[in-house]
C-alpha cells in the first residue's frame, strides 16, 4: 500500500511496531491509509495547488501516531456502543 510512499529522515520503524503491537491486519491497513492521508490533508489545507509541495510530503511516525490515537478511539466507541 505504501511501498512508493516517501518516509521523513529518522523515521522510526522500531517507535511504529512498538505503538501498533498487537494489533490486526486490518487495523494496520486502515492506520497505513489513514496515515497516508495526513500530507494529502495539509497540502489541501495549506498549498493553494502547488502541487510540488505535495510531491515533497513525506511520511513521519507522528502520522502514524496520530492516526492510532484516531483507530483506537473508533474502536472504543465501537465496542462500547455494541458492547464487545
Amino acid at each position: 500500500m505504501l511501498k512508493d510512499t516517501k518516509i521523513a529522515p529518522g523515521f522510526s520503524m522500531t517507535s511504529l511496531a512498538e505503538a501498533t503491537q498487537g494489533h490486526s491486519g486490518s487495523d494496520l491497513r486502515e492506520l497505513c491509509r489513514s496515515a497516508a492521508m495526513v500530507p494529502v490533508r495539509e497540502f489541501m489545507r495549506t498549498a493553494e495547488g502547488n502541487e510540488e509541495l505535495l510531491a515533497k510530503g513525506q511520511l513521519e511516525v507522528c502520522n502514524f501516531l496520530w492516526s492510532l490515537a484516531s483507530l483506537l478511539i473508533l474502536l472504543s466507541c465501537r465496542a462500547s456502543i455494541f458492547g464487545h
